[in-house]
């Protein structure tokens, strides 16, 4: 029986999980080369202004502060998003 599409999606991403290996390594924003903290406007950014930059946004009520979270502005064509949770100790990021 041939696998729907859910299931064949499932088995390409068991299989390039078992070849692909990626290795990260946590730094802080200024170490960074092409990445900085734009202070006149207040974001995070790269250098050339593409991909994504990442903003502060407040909601508030009678001028205080009742939420507050960064957001991901991007430009270009696409969507993204990152998820992050904490298992066993560890973060995981899904992007």
């Amino acid at each position: 029986m041939p696998l729907n599409k859910t299931e064949y999606l499932l088995e390409r991403i068991v299989d390039k999980n078992k070849t692909i290996s990626v290795s990260l390594n946590k730094i802080f924003l200024d170490q960074c080369t092409q990445w900085l903290y734009d202070t006149e406007i207040g974001e995070i950014r790269n250098q050339n202004r593409s991909f994504f930059q990442i903003k502060g946004l407040q909601i508030t009520e009678n001028n205080e502060i009742v939420s507050s979270q960064p957001i991901i502005l991007q430009n270009e064509i696409g969507y993204l998003g990152i998820i992050c949770k904490r298992f066993d100790g560890e973060t995981h990021y899904l992007m």
